[in-house]
């Protein structure tokens, strides 16, 4: 009994996708893209990218860099398509999601996944995750914001705990 008990435990441990994963087929593939689509995945994206022209102008105007609302369009424009190029794009990031997501769900559960969106609740989800996760990023980049004020400071009482007041030492708190 005990030997196969140790040998359901490694089994478990050393082969855990391989009990929940299936094959990557061509249809599980096509479906994997279908769940982006219908859990409106690219609109998240596209609200996430709009954050990050938006935080990237207020960075470029707040130190002075000089612009006119022309270049600000084009830099916009420019910037919002080699986004969506790079992660909706042939070869982009949603691509390269298709394997991950085919190592998680087994392709039963993507079927039932883009039944989920099917749902009332499912379309109101796949609706508000967009504006969802904005917000959840405005609130982590604020706290991100604060923590880097922060850091200097907090690096160089550290290093004086412990004692690590070289001139290394202070020289890496100071860049940080």
């Amino acid at each position: 009994m005990p030997k196969f008990a140790l040998a359901l435990l490694l089994a478990c441990l050393l082969l855990p996708t391989a009990a929940f994963a299936d094959e990557l087929t061509p249809q599980k593939a096509a479906d994997i893209k279908k769940l982006f689509a219908i859990s409106k995945m690219d609109a998240t994206v596209s609200d996430l990218i709009d954050l990050q022209i938006s935080q990237g102008t207020a960075m470029a105007e707040r130190d002075g860099t000089p612009t006119t609302p022309e270049v600000k369009r084009v830099v916009e424009t420019e910037l919002r398509s080699l986004f969506k190029e790079k992660i909706m794009g042939p070869g982009g990031a949603f691509d390269q999601l298709v394997p991950i997501y085919s190592t998680m769900f087994t392709h039963k559960e993507i079927k039932q996944y883009i039944a989920f969106f099917k749902t009332p609740l499912g379309r109101k989800v796949a609706a508000t995750e967009a504006k969802a996760s904005t917000q959840v990023s405005l609130v982590f980049l604020g706290a991100m914001a604060k923590a880097e004020e922060e850091m200097p400071e907090r690096l160089k009482a550290a290093m004086q705990r412990e004692g690590l007041q070289h001139k290394a030492g202070a020289k890496a708190a100071d860049q940080i």
